[in-house]
């Protein structure tokens, strides 16, 4: 994790620019979870179901970006309901990542994108981490210009929203 912050401040990474639909790779990456832990309990809303997202940027960074935000909301959900809504839109795609775990104080939301910085007071400090998956995805979100967000779910826990929009290099469109 630390190597590939680097290579991030350092914009060493080149990145492999290819067109592919987002609710494809959003299955991919709950389904990567469900089989490494059974008892995870993830669902998925893509919506409006008319319309199938395609984005053009590097698939790889961006599954990157989802196995964190995935990650850290069955980390700290501690065995509750994780929800992944993805709504569809004409210019962008808003992901919303859903736990009922303790929550994030807002005093301390944009601190967690800072590298290695913890909450571990209110959250487990048995489930591990270095502190650097929300620094990565924020770093990757800034690459592409999208925006990255953390607000109260509403059903109590953490909701990390995630704006895609186009990148300059590419589009985004219905298919």
């Amino acid at each position: 994790d630390l190597f590939e912050l680097a290579m991030l401040d350092s914009r060493s990474v080149t990145p492999e620019f290819e067109k592919f639909s987002l609710a494809e790779l959003i299955h991919d990456v709950v389904q990567e979870f469900e089989l490494q832990a059974r008892e995870a309990n993830v669902t998925l809303e893509v919506g409006p179901p008319d319309k199938a997202v395609s984005v053009y940027a590097d698939i790889s960074l961006i599954q990157r970006v989802l196995e964190n935000l995935v990650g850290n909301a069955l980390r700290y959900s501690d065995g509750r309901p994780v929800k992944l809504c993805a709504e569809c839109h004409e210019s962008s795609t808003i992901l919303r990542v859903r736990d009922q775990g303790p929550g994030i104080p807002p005093a301390f939301r944009e601190k967690v994108f800072t590298p290695f910085f913890r909450l571990e007071n209110s959250r487990n400090p048995h489930t591990g981490g270095s502190g650097l998956g929300l620094a990565i995805a924020r770093q990757l979100c800034d690459f592409y210009g999208w925006d990255i967000r953390l607000g109260d779910a509403p059903d109590g826990g953490l909701e990390v929203i995630l704006t895609i929009t186009p990148t300059p290099a590419g589009s985004q469109s219905d298919a």
